[in-house]
């Protein structure tokens, strides 16, 4: 009877423990420590978060609908939405009656879902999926639905599964719609570039070919090995793998064409050497037929500076139409309102679309450096930095800031006074 009863103590112990350590169960943790922490905002409740997401040593990234939200609030991108600042966020709201109690519901372990992914290497634990509906109380109610990314323990990652989310576009992986996965994630690694999971999913399905079959070999393997070595710069482990293991290497040579990633409709600049350039779509069809002369890349706008051999400056569109001539020392391709910003003789140039002149500032410019998301761009005026808006307004000279800082990685550009933030956006891409 006494070994039966250590039997049946032992099968339930181990219930219970198997029961404990189901994905499902860190998601049922993660909102009952929320909702203490929202309670009183208690210090230790949040080191218990801390150790729940990514156990407390590295970041647990949150975009789901309610971090969009805080990230437009504070002016920062929602791929930046890491979980210190998504729940300090979180305990203003709370304060300020934004938000009072947060519910998980319908928390369902996805056990079927695999993620886009190549052995590149060491095994890494396998991901389990979970999702839930989110629901909270107060004067911005939300009612969604995330996906929570669960590993060895720890939820290291909290994605949105709305329509333009990167768990809708897991979700639609793991129902094998292929094509509409392939989109998604390509559109989420293209726009967003601290989209790392985005960007190695898209690279993965550029090279197994799923969903993007119809897009020419050649397009698939620049695209492919574009996102593998960008993971050097951004020190994404995962992308720098990939890179690794395909020896991806873009061509420099002067016989082979190099193309830039896709930054408008599916379409490229492609270089030939360092003297022809041309513009192609995904299918490989050329769009514009290689010409004399150089080219960037297309911007999310949907132009690109193209320059003759020894002319100035100029912008095309993506059809490869010249829209503003070759007559500009500086000129960036990117528009806001319809508006372009050039350089001149030393004196700031608002433009049309165009290229009619709308405004002239007098001045020493020489440089442009940053377009932000909100419409502003940093200008080299007599070597000192100032910030005008679309409409050739001056939004801060220089002594309106002590210093300004710009994240490469990142594209986080912060103007500071007396040590502190005074402005802060994301840089277009």
């Amino acid at each position: 009877m006494k070994k039966i009863l250590i039997t049946a103590v032992a099968m339930l112990l181990g219930f219970a423990a198997s029961k404990a350590q189901s994905p499902e169960s860190y998601v049922q943790k993660y909102n009952s420590l929320v909702n203490a922490y929202l309670a009183d905002g208690d210090v230790e409740m949040r080191d218990q978060i801390d150790m729940l997401l990514r156990g407390g040593r590295n970041k647990c990234y949150i975009s789901n609908r309610m971090g969009r939200d805080m990230a437009l609030e504070r002016n920062i991108d929602v791929e930046l939405m890491h979980s210190d600042t998504y729940h300090n966020q979180l305990y203003n709201w709370r304060k300020k009656g934004v938000v009072d109690n947060i519910s998980l519901e319908n928390i369902t372990w996805m056990q079927s879902w695999e993620e886009p992914r190549l052995k590149i290497g060491p095994d890494q634990p396998p991901i389990q999926f979970v999702s839930a509906n989110l629901r909270t109380t107060g004067s911005r109610p939300y009612d969604t639905s995330d996906l929570f990314y669960v590993q060895s323990g720890h939820i290291v990652s909290i994605v949105d599964m709305g329509r333009g989310g990167l768990g809708n576009a897991m979700r639609l992986y793991n129902e094998k719609n292929y094509d509409e996965a392939f989109k998604l994630f390509r559109h989420i690694a293209y726009t967003n570039r601290n989209a790392l999971k985005a960007r190695y999913y898209t690279a993965v399905m550029l090279i197994t070919g799923k969903g993007c079959k119809n897009i020419d070999k050649k397009v698939r393997d620049n695209d492919a090995a574009w996102l593998g070595l960008s993971g050097y710069l951004t020190a994404d482990g995962d992308l720098a793998a990939l890179a690794n293991k395909f020896s991806m290497q873009l061509p420099f040579s002067e016989h082979d064409i190099y193309g830039y990633a896709p930054a408008y409709n599916g379409r490229r600049v492609i270089k030939k050497g360092h003297g022809k350039y041309g513009i192609i779509d995904d299918s490989g069809r050329m769009i514009l037929n290689f010409r004399k002369g150089d080219s960037g890349p297309l911007s999310c706008s949907g132009y690109a500076v193209v320059v003759e051999p020894g002319s100035k400056k100029g912008l095309m569109d993506s059809d490869g139409n010249i829209v503003i001539p070759y007559d500009y020392d500086v000129i960036l391709p990117y528009s806001h309102k319809g508006n372009i910003f050039a350089i001149k003789n030393g004196s700031l140039l608002l433009l049309s679309d165009t290229g009619v002149l709308l405004k002239r500032i007098d001045g020493a410019f020489t440089h442009l450096e940053i377009v932000t998301r909100d419409g502003l761009i940093m200008v080299c005026n007599g070597g000192k930095y100032e910030l005008y808006n679309y409409d050739g307004q001056l939004v801060y000279d220089h002594n309106s800031f002590g210093r300004w800082k710009y994240e490469k990685n990142t594209g986080e550009l912060t103007l500071q006074k007396d040590d502190e933030t005074i402005y802060s956006s994301m840089e277009m891409w």
